[in-house]
């Protein structure tokens, strides 16, 4: 009778502790995420590359190529080092940077490759088309980059209100928007 009541006990206990729920993400976590989130979501970017994708949907690539070297690489650039100042608190946060560090700079090396591929006119070459699935790579990236800000924040939903999933192309699916959506 003891034993049962033991066992009884004892199984009470568990059914009342049970396995906890996974913690949430520490304040310094949080924090991270936010300034992550800030950071990548920066409108500045997508500004400066409307103008050249709106030279390329004209047929007008070597303006489209001027428009990438006078705004949207310093844009790029600048975005970049506004990471890279930034000093994530958590351990977390650290790598978190470092993924999206590492997405923001692939963006510029496409970036680069895209403007040189369209200074050279209207041609037909795998140069432009292995820049744009960089550029996509790239993107989708810094879109994961983001989703990971977001779980450190603890955020629900990654996707900020209004952003649009981005079409798929011929080279790749469709990626989930994760920050306000680049015209492309």
């Amino acid at each position: 009778m003891k034993r049962a009541q033991g066992l009884g006990a004892s199984l009470a206990l568990l059914v009342t502790c049970g396995p906890s729920a996974p913690p949430g993400p520490t304040p310094a976590e949080a924090a991270d995420g936010a300034a992550l989130q800030r950071l990548l979501t920066d409108r500045a970017y997508a500004e400066a590359l409307a103008p050249a994708e709106e030279a390329v949907a004209a047929d007008l690539p070597v303006r489209a190529a001027e428009r990438l070297r006078e705004a949207t690489l310093p844009a790029a650039r600048a975005q970049l080092a506004r990471l890279g100042a930034f000093s994530p608190a958590s351990p977390a946060g650290r790598r978190a940077t470092a993924k999206a560090r590492d997405a923001l700079q692939a963006r510029m090396e496409a970036l680069e490759t895209y403007a040189a591929a369209l200074e050279r006119g209207l041609v037909e070459d795998l140069v432009l088309v292995d820049a744009l699935r960089d550029m996509r790579v790239a993107e989708n990236a810094i879109d994961a980059a983001l989703g990971e800000a977001a779980a450190l924040r603890g955020a629900r939903e990654a996707r900020p209100h209004g952003a649009e999933p981005r079409p798929a192309t011929h080279d790749t699916p469709a990626a989930p928007a994760t920050r306000p959506a680049t015209p492309r």
